[in-house]
C-alpha cells in the first residue's frame, strides 16, 4: 500500500499507513520549494494462505483504525478441472455523507464556490450567516446518529431541547468573527482553514457542553450521559474522517496469477486490473472490485 500526500494532511486527516506489526513501513519526505513538505509513505505485508486479508489500511490507532475506510477482501481458489481459478472480491463499505454534504454542496454552489475571502463585507456576511445554519444542521445530525446508538431512544421533546442548545451556540457567534477569520490576518501564519477549524473545535466543545447539561436536567443516568459523550466524540470523529477523503484519489492494481477470465476494472496495465476512484465515490454506496484468472491445467 502506497499513500502521498501534504505532511500535515497525512498526520492530521483520515488515518494514514503506519507501523505496526506485521508490516513494513519506509517513508520518504520531500521539502517543496513553499517549504511545505510532501510525505510518500509504503507499507508492505505478507498474508499466508488460509489467513484473513486485513480489511482497512494499517494504522497505529485502533479507535480510528475502526472508523477508517473498510475493505473487506478475499481471494477464493477453485480448483476444476480445466484448472485452477483465483477469484478476487473487495467490498469499500459505504461513509455516510449525504445526511450532512448535501447542506454544504447546496451552500457552495449558491454562491457559485466563490471564495468568502474575496466578497464584498455584505455578501461575505450573508455567506457566514448561511453557513451558520448549514452547521446548526449538521451538528443536530451528527448528534442524532451518535443517539441512535443508545439503548433507549430520546423523547421528541427532549430531541428539540437538544436542537436548541445547538442553535444556542451558534446563534451566539458574531459573524463580523467568523468573516475575520476567513478573511486571514497578516499577522497570522495560519491559514483559514486552520484557523477555522481551531473555531470550530471550540464550538463542538460547546455544543457537548450545552447538551450534556439539558440530559441531565431531563433526569438522564449519568452513565448514560458518559456513554452518548462517546458515541458524539466517535460519531464526530467518522464524520471528519470521512470528509477527509473527499480530496482524495485512489488507485488499485491488482495482479492475478494466469489469464484474466474478467473483472470490473477500469482498465488493465501489463496485465494488471486497474481501478481508479476519487474519495467521494465511496460516500453513501457501496463500492464493489472483482476479478477472476485461470492457470490452464497443462497439456500433454
Amino acid at each position: 500500500m502506497v499513500v502521498e500526500g501534504d505532511r500535515t494532511d497525512m498526520e492530521s486527516g483520515a488515518p494514514a499507513l503506519a507501523k505496526t506489526p506485521g508490516w513494513e513501513v519506509v517513508e520518504h519526505v520531500v521539502t517543496e520549494q513553499d517549504g511545505k513538505q510532501e510525505v510518500h509513505r509504503v507499507a508492505e505485508t505478507t498474508i499466508a494462505q488460509g489467513k484473513p486479508i486485513p480489511p482497512t489500511y494499517p494504522t497505529n490507532d485502533p479507535e480510528a483504525e475502526a472508523l477508517a475506510m473498510q475493505h473487506p477482501t478475499t481471494l477464493n481458489i477453485e480448483r476444476r478441472s480445466d484448472g485452477v481459478y483465483y477469484h478476487f472480491h473487495r467490498v469499500y463499505q459505504p461513509r455516510a455523507a449525504a445526511f450532512v454534504n448535501v447542506w454544504w454542496n447546496a451552500l457552495f454552489e449558491n454562491y457559485g464556490d466563490e471564495d468568502p475571502a474575496s466578497m464584498d463585507r455584505e455578501k461575505g456576511l450573508k455567506f457566514v450567516k448561511d453557513m451558520a445554519r448549514v452547521e446548526k444542521r449538521k451538528q443536530v445530525a451528527i448528534i442524532r446518529k451518535a443517539a441512535q446508538f443508545l439503548p433507549e431512544p430520546w423523547p421528541q421533546e427532549l430531541r428539540l431541547a437538544v436542537h436548541n442548545d445547538v442553535a444556542a451556540v451558534i446563534d451566539q457567534i458574531d459573524p463580523h468573527d467568523i468573516l475575520e477569520l476567513l478573511r486571514g490576518d497578516e499577522n497570522d501564519d495560519k491559514d483559514a482553514d486552520a484557523r477555522l477549524d481551531e473555531f470550530a473545535q471550540q464550538i463542538e466543545k460547546d455544543i457537548a457542553i450545552a447538551v450534556r447539561d439539558t440530559l441531565r436536567t431531563a433526569g438522564v443516568q449519568m452513565g448514560t450521559i458518559r456513554r452518548f459523550d462517546e458515541l458524539l466524540k466517535r460519531e464526530r470523529q467518522r464524520f471528519a474522517i470521512t470528509d477527509d477523503y473527499i480530496d482524495d484519489a485512489f488507485r488499485i492494481n491488482l495482479t492475478l496469477p494466469g489469464t484474466l477470465i474478467g473483472h470490473n476494472g477500469d482498465k488493465t496495465e501489463d496485465g494488471a486490473v486497474v481501478w481508479e476512484r476519487e474519495g467521494e465515490y465511496f460516500y453513501d454506496r457501496e463500492v464493489e472490485l472483482l476479478a477472476t484468472s485461470k492457470v490452464a491445467n497443462a497439456t500433454r
